[in-house]
């Protein structure tokens, strides 16, 4: 039997970034087709099927957060619609926005090539398969735990210690003081506890995409196992 190839639209109003980046997934096997704006890529969107869209988030005519809220919105009337990366040379100010909004990923400019590719082949394979191999667990370096109150219906879970901005494909977690800091490219175990929840605690790893230590450190973690207690949170999430 054939290998389907996984269809994708690579969006950037760079003409010289969208075609270098089409042909760099086009070579990963990707079947690749370019849009220079946000405006373009809906109107592709609504006449043909992609698996996954990798979209800059600034752009004149139509930015990527009206690409990945049309897309979301759509799907949750029609069911799951594409996988959704964005892209950014604003890293930091963009990556909480794009987690709540449902990004499956988040990629700092100038792009990471291996690491985006990466990142959709985990992203496009079944849920139950992508984060049911625990085969990585020997690799973690650090193991956190964090105790988070559920304030019902919000979209970020606080306590006293942290904010946890909890996305589909990863979390951003935001510290008091100068906490210790999990290095980029690190592999983290978590645990984490919410009030006023069901299911209230799972458990999962992942890698750190980044991290910051200012006044308040941070870092964002992309998922790479949940236990089913965490299938079922981010489930919730639509």
């Amino acid at each position: 039997m054939a290998h389907t190839r996984h269809r994708l639209l690579v969006v950037d109003d760079e003409q010289d970034i969208r075609e270098l980046l089409a042909l760099e997934l086009g070579a990963a096997g990707f079947a690749a087709d370019t849009a220079k704006s946000g405006n373009e890529a809906l109107r592709r969107l609504a006449a043909e099927h992609y698996d996954a869209v990798v979209s800059d988030v600034n752009m004149p005519d139509g930015g990527g957060f009206e690409v990945l809220d049309a897309v979301r919105s759509r799907a949750a009337a029609d069911g799951p619609g594409p996988v959704i990366m964005m892209v950014s040379g604003l890293m930091h100010s963009v990556l909480e926005d794009a987690l709540r909004r449902g990004a499956d990923g988040v990629y700092a400019k100038p792009i990471d090539g291996d690491a985006l590719i990466e990142g959709l082949r985990r992203a496009l394979t079944p849920r139950d398969l992508r984060w049911a191999k625990e085969s990585e667990r020997q690799a973690l370096r650090l193991t956190i735990e964090y105790h988070v109150a559920q304030d019902a219906g919000a979209a970020k879970r606080t306590s006293l210690a942290e904010t946890i901005n909890i996305g589909r494909g990863g979390m951003c977690v935001i510290g008091r003081g100068s906490a210790r800091m999990p290095e980029p490219g690190s592999l983290v175990g978590f645990k984490v506890h919410l009030d006023g929840q069901k299911p209230a605690v799972f458990e999962g790893y992942g890698r750190v995409r980044w991290a910051r230590a200012q006044t308040q450190s941070s870092f964002g973690v992309e998922f790479l196992y949940l236990d089913e207690q965490g299938l079922a949170v981010v489930a919730q999430l639509g």
